[in-house]
């Protein structure tokens, strides 16, 4: 099966779901929405249409990245980088929440270029997904800034 879609919605999200069998849903990158919200657009979506949402940026962003000026989150505490954090965790749940109200069947996890090849990065990869609850979810994962290896 071969899904067609955009990151976000490009269009008026009538036009979309009828354009489009996917969206990767960016605003819950950047926020935490609210319930009604997703659930205003599960119901105006396609029974078979597919939506996946991006983990919200506390899991994977460190509280120096830029991108926090858009978020509606307080910052706090030690956040990003898969970090196995009380906060991380918190913000894990938040994202599972969003998707299961949405009815999404994917999460994507967006890693920042500072996301370096470590140990660190390695073991606090490890220990996050060791210990998430992921449910009925896949998880994919986009490493920005790697090097390539032959």
């Amino acid at each position: 099966m071969i899904l067609v879609g955009t990151c976000g919605f490009c269009e008026a999200k009538k036009r979309y779901f009828e354009d489009f069998s996917t969206v990767e849903v960016q605003q819950t990158f950047y926020k935490i929405l609210q319930e009604k919200t997703l659930q205003k657009w599960g119901k105006e979506a396609p029974e078979d249409f597919v939506f996946s949402i991006k983990g919200f940026q506390g899991i994977t962003h460190p509280p120096n990245s830029p991108i926090w000026r858009r978020s509606n989150v307080k910052l706090s505490g030690n956040v990003g980088l898969l970090r196995p954090t009380e906060e991380v965790f918190k913000y894990w749940e938040l994202t599972l929440k969003e998707a299961e109200v949405l009815g999404a069947r994917f999460i994507l996890i967006q890693l920042p270029k500072s996301f370096k090849e470590s140990e660190e990065s390695f073991a606090n990869a490890e220990k996050f997904f060791e210990q998430i609850e992921r449910k009925e979810f896949e998880i994919a994962v986009e490493l920005r800034g790697w090097s390539e290896r032959g």
